[in-house]
C-alpha cells in the first residue's frame, strides 16, 4: 500500500511539475516578461493531486497593469497572475503587509536581476513583523479548513484572500485602498464584492 502511495505521489508531483516547467519555458521565451515566480502549495512541495498551479508573472509592459487568467492544463488549475514591474515594486514600496504570498516563492526566472531583491525585500519585512505572520497564518489555516470543508473558500463566510487585503489595508493605509494591484471598485466595495467573491 505504502509503495502505491509513493507512486501516486510521485506521478502528481510530475504532472504539476511537467505544467510548471511549460510555462516556465514560455515566460523564458517572452522578451516582455522580467520574472516569473511559483507560489502557493507547488512552491513549497506542499500540493497534492488535487492541488492548484499558482504562478506570477512580472511584465515590462501590460494594460492592464495587473489581473489573473484562470485556466486549465491537464486537469490542473493554473492560476496565473500578472502585474507590470512598475505595479510590482510600488507594491513591494507601499503595501508589504499585503505580499506575505511571496515569503513562500520561488522565483524561476529573474531576466534582469530585479525580481530577487523584492523578494528579498519582503522575506526581511515579515521577519520583522511577527504578528503580521501570525495573522495571516491564522487566515490560511481558516481557509484550508473552510475548503476541505465545502470545497470553496468563500462558503460559510469563509474570507478570500481579497477578503483580506481589503481589511489590511483600511488598517494599515489609514482607512482608504491605495494597492496598486486589483483595486478596481467592485473588488474594495464589501457589498459588490460579497456578491461575487464565490466565484474566486
Amino acid at each position: 500500500m505504502e509503495s502505491i502511495s509513493s507512486e501516486t505521489s510521485k506521478r502528481t508531483g510530475l504532472k504539476h511539475e511537467e505544467i510548471l516547467e511549460k510555462l516556465h519555458l514560455e515566460a523564458r521565451n517572452d522578451p516582455n516578461t522580467l520574472g516569473f515566480l511559483v507560489i502557493g502549495s507547488v512552491a513549497t512541495k506542499t500540493h497534492n493531486e488535487k492541488s492548484d498551479v499558482d504562478v506570477i508573472t512580472i511584465l515590462r509592459n501590460q494594460k492592464p497593469s495587473s489581473g489573473i487568467d484562470k485556466t486549465t492544463i491537464d486537469g490542473i488549475l493554473v492560476d496565473k497572475l500578472f502585474f507590470t514591474y512598475e505595479v510590482f515594486a510600488e507594491s513591494v514600496d507601499t503595501v508589504p503587509y499585503l505580499l506575505h504570498t511571496l515569503v513562500d516563492s520561488k522565483v524561476l526566472f529573474d531576466r534582469e536581476n530585479t525580481i530577487e531583491p523584492s523578494i528579498d525585500k519582503i522575506k526581511g519585512y515579515f521577519a520583522r513583523h511577527s504578528k503580521l505572520v501570525a495573522e495571516w497564518g491564522r487566515y490560511f489555516n481558516e481557509s484550508k479548513e473552510i475548503k476541505l470543508k465545502t470545497g470553496c473558500r468563500a462558503s460559510n463566510n469563509g474570507k478570500t484572500i481579497i477578503d483580506v487585503w481589503n481589511e489590511l489595508e483600511k488598517r494599515y493605509s489609514g482607512g482608504r485602498i491605495k494597492r496598486p494591484f486589483f483595486n478596481s471598485f467592485y473588488l474594495t466595495n464589501s457589498t459588490l464584492f460579497s456578491l461575487i467573491k464565490r466565484f474566486f
